[in-house]
C-alpha cells in the first residue's frame, strides 16, 4: 500500500524540478529514547522516493551546503507529540506543514509530514510514496546503526560499518536499505561476490525496496 495523498495541503512555494534540496538536522527531543539518526534516516528516505527534488541530507549529501540553498528543517515539538517541517533559504522561513504523532508510529507520522512537505512545494508526487517502515525499517536501532554505519563508510572505516550493519541485521534482515548498505560497503572492501548475493537477495523482494535503493542495488549486480 501507498501513503495516502493528503487532500487539505496546498502548494505554499513551488519548487522547479530538479531543485536541490538540503536537510537539517532534526531540532528538539523525542521523548520515547528513539535516537535521532533514526529520525533523520527516516526523514530522509521518506522525501528521497521523489522524483520532482533532489534531496540532499547527511552521508548522501554531495558537497558543503551553498548559503542561498533550499533546506529544509525538522522540528520535533509539544515532547514528541508533533512534527513541523519549515522551508529555509537565505534568511526567510517558510513554514510548510505539521503533524501529530498522536500516539501513531513515528515513522508513520513521518510518512504525511514529508508528504505534506512534498505537495508544499509543489511536487506532483506521482506515484505516491511507499511507508519509509517498508523501504527502510520501522525498528529504531537498525534505523540509527544503519545512519551510523554510513557516516563510517562516508569517513573510510569501511570494515567497522559492515561489522556494525552485521550486528543489526537479525533485527530486520529483510530490509533493502539495510542489504544496499552491506553489499556497497561489501564491495568497497573487495567482496564483489558477496556483495552481488546481497544485491540478489534484497532485488527478491521489490516491495521493501525504494526506486533508489533499487537503483543501487541493480548498479552492484
Amino acid at each position: 500500500y501507498a501513503v495516502s495523498l493528503p487532500t487539505d495541503q496546498r502548494v505554499i512555494r513551488s519548487l522547479a524540478s530538479g531543485t536541490l534540496l538540503r536537510l537539517r538536522a532534526p531540532s528538539g527531543e523525542l521523548q520515547n529514547g528513539t535516537d535521532p539518526a533514526a529520525l533523520s534516516g527516516w526523514w530522509r528516505e521518506a522525501l528521497r522516493q521523489t522524483a520532482w527534488l533532489d534531496i540532499a541530507a547527511g552521508p548522501v549529501a554531495a558537497g558543503p551546503a551553498g548559503a542561498d540553498d533550499a533546506q529544509l528543517e525538522l522540528t520535533v515539538a509539544d515532547h514528541g507529540g508533533t512534527l513541523a517541517t519549515t522551508l529555509v533559504v537565505g534568511n526567510d522561513r517558510l513554514l510548510l506543514a505539521s503533524v501529530a504523532v498522536a500516539g501513531r508510529p513515528l515513522p508513520t507520522a513521518i510518512d504525511e509530514l514529508a508528504l505534506r512537505a512534498r505537495t508544499a512545494l509543489g511536487d506532483p508526487v506521482d506515484p505516491p510514496p511507499q511507508p519509509v517502515a517498508r523501504i527502510y525499517s520501522g525498528d529504531p536501532v537498525l534505523v540509527a546503526n544503519c545512519e551510523a554505519a554510513l557516516a563510517d563508510a562516508h569517513d573510510g572505516a569501511f570494515a567497522s560499518a559492515l561489522r556494525r550493519l552485521q550486528d543489526v541485521r537479525r533485527r530486520d534482515g529483510g530490509s533493502a536499505f539495510l542489504l544496499e548498505s552491506m553489499a556497497s560497503i561489501t564491495s568497497m572492501l573487495g567482496g564483489a561476490t558477496d556483495a552481488r548475493r546481497l544485491a540478489d537477495e534484497a532485488l527478491r523482494a521489490p516491495d521493501r525496496s525504494a526506486p533508489t535503493t533499487t537503483h543501487r542495488l541493480l548498479r552492484t549486480l
